[in-house]
């Protein structure tokens, strides 16, 4: 896809002007596209911090600057250098108040981060009554997980997903409880299993982007932030912008 189209598709972006058509096109281009989607997430952080901030009028001035740039523009310079333009533009109203350079460069330890943030998932499987509560391994299980016993349920949840493997809701506890624990590899694997189970899919995303704060993956957990940040309709997308305007 030509850059001049990425461009105009971040523009109708921030300026909330996507179509139907658009929309699609644009996460499209999310997925496949890694430095495309880090200009959004770097420009919609910028978008988010300056409203925030009362600086609205210092947005609307950079539009206002690039439109009259691109007036005295060729069209074969445009596409090469729209981006760099409205980038410069953004870091000079940046550097030209200090609350704001203090608001950009501010960054929080990763597993500071992941304290500030973490609280262990609420039981749906005994609150919901599942069919499978019956089974001894996942109640004695579910049980251990909401009194913070956290060994005994890895124990009971592994057990029980051992004779159960595609039940993966059970998986996205098993994966808490081996986070709470440090064993950080099985956790990652059985929280990316959860994610096979719709009813999970959005709770499994959160969870592993704090496990990879808690071991201090910090590019593996700003990747899975940004994907959970994009997705408006994700019940963690406020929480994960704000974690990355924190990270270092």
């Amino acid at each position: 896809m030509e850059d001049e189209r990425k461009e105009q598709l971040l523009q109708n972006y921030l300026d909330n002007k996507l179509t139907t058509k658009e929309t699609a096109e644009f996460n499209k281009l999310i997925k496949e596209d890694n430095e495309f989607a880090a200009d959004v997430q770097a420009f919609e952080t910028l978008d988010h911090g300056l409203s925030s901030l009362g600086y609205q009028h210092l947005k609307n001035d950079v539009k206002s600057w690039e439109k009259e740039w691109l007036k005295d523009t060729t069209d074969e310079t445009k596409t090469q250098s729209m981006f760099s333009f409205y980038s410069v533009a953004a870091v000079i109203l940046i550097l030209i108040s200090v609350g704001i350079i203090f608001y950009y460069n501010s960054s929080t330890d990763p597993q500071e981060l992941f304290a500030q943030n973490y609280t262990p998932y609420q039981d749906m499987i005994l609150q919901r009554g599942s069919d499978d509560v019956e089974n001894q391994s996942l109640t004695e299980g579910m049980q251990a997980y909401n009194m913070q016993q956290y060994d005994l349920a890895a124990n009971k949840l592994n057990h029980y997903l051992s004779s159960f493997p595609s039940e993966y809701g059970a998986a996205l506890y098993l994966g808490i409880s081996q986070m709470e624990l440090d064993n950080f590899d099985s956790s990652e694997q059985n929280l990316v299993l959860a994610m096979n189970d719709p009813m999970f899919t959005q709770q499994s995303q959160w969870y592993l982007s704090l496990l990879y704060l808690k071991s201090e993956q910090t590019e593996k957990a700003r990747e899975k932030l940004i994907e959970i940040s994009l997705n408006k309709d994700h019940y963690k997308s406020k929480e994960a912008s704000d974690i990355l305007e924190k990270l270092d």
